[in-house]
């Protein structure tokens, strides 16, 4: 009951979290972590299992025991230099090389609008309009700026110098502002 989407650049996904037949809890699926971003879709308490797993370093001997047995998250794992991972039963980092990816109940309907040319949070509203597992918002991440880029204040997407005009410059994924002076770029 989730939908999350990769576009290359931008990590989003919905907020609904389903507990039996209430879908009003809301929730944050996607996280930043030290090395990029990472995604689940599955059981919210083993999903934030697996994003602390992470976090800590992700040492094989500490892998969640119970993502072993109950397969119950799906976990995707966005590095900074953009390679994409999956994790499943195992510690084993699953490498996929589609360009864009997705997950959840709502995979198809965000694969769909990706394939047609539409950014991983546009995806992720289509696919909130059409799964009724899938809403309550929308969370969206940007790998952390490189070198000659300024981070947007609000979704931290890599903003290049040509974008930034005087001070702040908008953010096409968030609209919101990133602030930098010309020669922080």
């Amino acid at each position: 009951m989730t939908v999350i989407a990769w576009d290359g650049k931008t990590l989003a996904a919905d907020k609904r979290a389903c507990n039996g037949t209430s879908s009003s809890n809301t929730v944050s699926k996607i996280h930043r972590w030290m090395g990029g971003l990472c995604g689940f879709s599955g059981d919210l308490d083993l999903g934030m299992a697996m994003v602390q797993w992470l976090e800590n370093g992700a040492d094989a001997g500490s892998f969640p025991a119970r993502q072993k047995t109950e397969d119950s998250v799906a976990f995707i794992v966005v590095h900074n230099g953009g390679r994409v991972v999956r994790y499943e039963r195992e510690p084993v980092p699953l490498h996929f090389e589609n360009r864009i990816q997705a997950m959840g109940s709502g995979r198809d309907y965000a694969l769909a609008a990706m394939h047609l040319g539409h950014d991983a949070r546009k995806a992720v509203e289509v696919a909130c309009a059409l799964d009724c597992g899938c809403g309550n918002g929308i969370d969206t991440l940007c790998l952390q700026a490189g070198p000659g880029e300024v981070p947007c204040s609000d979704c931290g997407r890599a903003l290049n110098s040509n974008e930034i005009e005087f001070y702040s410059s908008r953010c096409e994924t968030c609209e919101g502002v990133a602030h930098a002076r010309l020669d922080q770029a």
